[in-house]
């Protein structure tokens, strides 16, 4: 039970703070001049489309990667619905 608190506890702090640690720079960026931009849907999906073949192909080879795989798809599946209506646009 312990190691569960303790990942969950580091999951949490990483999330957080992979968000909250990338204001500052972009900020800062935008500051300067830099453009940000999103990447478009066709890239978007020309790279998710190679991640898939990628990940396919190297997952018949490593059956953790297989596993691991799996589950990540089973999360983004149930995850779906907050992604589409959990956030404002």
């Amino acid at each position: 039970m312990i190691i569960k608190h303790v990942c969950e506890a580091n999951d949490l702090n990483s999330y957080v703070s992979m968000n909250f640690n990338q204001i500052k720079p972009m900020n800062e960026l935008s500051r300067k001049g830099v453009k940000l931009k999103n990447l478009n849907n066709k890239v978007l999906k020309n790279l998710k489309k190679a991640w898939k073949e990628v990940v396919q192909e190297e997952s018949k080879k490593d059956p953790l990667l297989a596993e691991v795989y799996a589950a990540h798809q089973k999360f983004r599946d149930q995850y779906a619905i907050l992604g589409e209506k959990g956030y404002l646009k």
